[in-house]
């Protein structure tokens, strides 16, 4: 006889094959061999995730973000026709492009081409963006106005520290008030880092004062510094063969020529694709493709630990993962797009050990993600790059709808507080987005309609409708 058993917890996510035989593990027993398009809470719930609004068509592109302050921060849009596009919020806390006096897409053009692009590294200070490329000279994005942008070759106080000979930077952070730069390209292992508060100047020889610049040659690696990631307690580097961090002797010291060490903190090498900060947790993709780790200071003894996010749960991630994105909203989570164009999502909490994943399937192929705090209130935007039929659009997720409960409009009229309910959850039902590529359309209007139910037939008894409305989604509404 079959036996049927109820499950209320689903905190482990999703699980290899490999567990079905561990019944035993609490891994098992909250675990799942499927979950497609759920998001696991905290709690160990599921619900359904959103969708995807469209936004607008654009071109096949890179996106990065361009944070100026909470009130105002861009999507960068690096195209195949080598220009630079720029996505904002207006004052109405709506997306879009930035448009020219002629209401045309605001552009400027582009050092790099699409291929370049998806390999740039870049870090930001306020109304400037450093972008780095071997192949190309360091460049600075300089925000000229809300509206203007422009960029250029870095135009470096003294003698350039990089030449044709020495090759150029493929990696930029800024940490302790310098602006570091790594990974050039016929000194992989090496990092640069600029006199303090003086981001294009590198005084590297001639005395020892603390405020100068300097150089070092990360020996512990043999690889190029992919990626350079600034936290609290050291700056972070990326190679293919391992982790490894740089401060100035412990994290309570800051680095200068006379105090520097680095030390491989882990032989879990990375990716090339930046990787993320969530709170104080640097999360990046490993070398396998497969799997996401987790890099964080332990203040109890002092050193960096790493573990694999995907250990249960890497028969998922087979096609690999191109791209991780972070999202701060009520939780924080992380996205991993795959190279198949599917997404998986994560729960992450560290201290609490929570790491759960589940695998979103979108209408569309997804390209990339991207991030960007809202305008309006305290949370960030997760905006999406899809792919249909080889065509490329802007999307943003739809945000989660909360109910209040029944209970917060009591007020001892039995009758009306059930209608009161009724009428507010059938508003609120409103907001709910669960498709893809939805639209919405702003010119709603107010029509009486009647319905023959003898010819089955839908007539509006004012003139409001046009021929242009056909084709159109009849949208009902309640009376609050």
């Amino acid at each position: 006889m079959r036996t049927s058993l109820s499950s209320n917890n689903f905190s482990s996510g999703l699980v290899n094959e490999s567990i079905n035989g561990r019944y035993d593990l609490p891994l098992y027993r909250n675990g799942l061999s499927v979950c497609d398009n759920f998001i696991i809470n905290y709690e160990g719930g599921l619900k359904n995730r959103t969708g995807l609004i469209k936004i607008i068509d654009t071109l096949d592109s890179v996106l990065l973000p361009f944070v100026f302050s909470r009130q105002k921060s861009y999507i960068i849009q690096f195209t195949n026709t080598n220009k630079i596009r720029f996505l904002t919020y207006n004052a109405s806390g709506v997306l879009g492009y930035i448009l020219d006096n002629n209401n045309d897409i605001y552009e400027i053009n582009s050092p790099f081409t699409l291929t370049e692009a998806k390999k740039v590294q870049f870090a930001q200070k306020q109304d400037v963006m450093y972008l780095c490329h071997p192949d190309h000279v360091p460049q600075k994005l300089t925000r000229l106005s809300a509206t203007t942008f422009s960029i250029a070759n870095v135009v470096f106080d003294g003698s350039s520290p990089f030449t044709n000979i020495t090759g150029y930077p493929s990696s930029v952070a800024f940490y302790e008030n310098r602006l570091f730069y790594g990974g050039i390209k016929n000194k992989p292992t090496f990092i640069y880092a600029s006199d303090v508060g003086y981001y294009d100047k590198f005084s590297l020889t001639g005395t020892d004062d603390d405020l100068d610049g300097f150089v070092f040659d990360l020996t512990q690696t043999n690889n190029n510094i992919d990626w350079m990631l600034p936290t609290q307690t050291s700056l972070i580097c990326g190679a293919q063969d391992g982790l490894l961090f740089c401060n100035g002797g412990s994290s309570s010291i800051a680095m200068t020529k006379k105090n520097f060490i680095s030390k491989k903190a882990s032989n879990d090498g990375s990716s090339s694709s930046s990787p993320v900060l969530v709170e104080n947790t640097a999360i990046y993709i490993d070398t396998t493709e497969r799997n996401t780790r987790s890099f964080i200071y332990d203040l109890i003894t002092e050193t960096f630990n790493t573990d694999n996010l995907n250990i249960a749960n890497n028969d998922y991630t087979l096609s690999g993962i191109k791209q991780i994105c972070s999202l701060k909203q009520k939780y924080d989570s992380v996205y991993a797009v795959l190279n198949n164009g599917d997404v998986m999502f994560c729960n992450f909490l560290q201290n609490e050990g929570i790491n759960c994943w589940t695998y979103l399937k979108f209408y569309n192929e997804v390209v990339q993600i991207q991030n960007i705090p809202r305008s309006y209130d305290t949370f960030e935007d997760l905006i999406f790059l899809v792919k249909e039929n080889n065509n490329y659009y802007i999307c943003k997720l739809a945000d989660e709808v909360e109910f209040r409960h029944k209970e917060d409009f009591y007020t001892g009229n039995k009758a009306e507080d059930e209608l009161t309910y009724i009428r507010y959850s059938n508003e609120k039902a409103k907001q709910l987005n669960y498709l893809d590529m939805s639209k919405t359309f702003a010119d709603y209007y107010t029509s009486t309609l009647t319905y023959n139910p003898t010819t089955k037939v839908m007539t509006s008894t004012a003139s409001n409708f046009l021929s242009g409305d056909v084709g159109k989604r009849i949208v009902y509404y309640t009376e609050t």
